[in-house]
């Protein structure tokens, strides 16, 4: 889970207003959409883990919830699905049915929320590479 003080930090680097739209395309524990949300924000949620999509449709049952690979989220999301903002904070080295660590899941996650924004989007990422 991101601390909450790294959560924070993300939002005020990611300048979020109330116009904005934020996708965070695995969403754990909402630890990032919490601080969206505060900012204003609408939020545009992805998880795969089954239990943590369950607390997430919890503490926000106004936004969409999704459960897909977040290394391909642009592939999945509609088009009428656009964030002017992606938070990420993945976890960068594994992928879902891979036993080993995916040394390209970083730049999958990323490459494919960068594809989902718009031109002037902003992407804030944390991530150990």
């Amino acid at each position: 889970s991101t601390p909450l003080p790294l959560g924070y930090i993300a939002t005020q680097a990611a300048m979020l207003t109330p116009k904005d739209i934020v996708l965070e395309s695995s969403a754990g524990n909402g630890f990032l959409a919490i601080w969206a949300e505060k900012a204003g924000a609408q939020l545009i949620l992805n998880e795969l883990a089954e239990s943590r999509r369950s607390t997430l449709a919890q503490l926000f049952p106004n936004s969409p919830l999704f459960g897909h690979n977040g290394e391909q989220i642009h592939n999945y999301l509609e088009p009428n699905q656009q964030p002017t903002v992606a938070l990420l904070k993945q976890p960068f080295c594994t992928s879902p049915n891979m036993v080993k660590r995916h040394g390209d899941a970083t730049f999958h996650h990323l490459y494919s929320a960068l594809e989902r924004l718009p031109q002037g989007g902003r992407l804030v990422a944390i991530t150990a590479h």
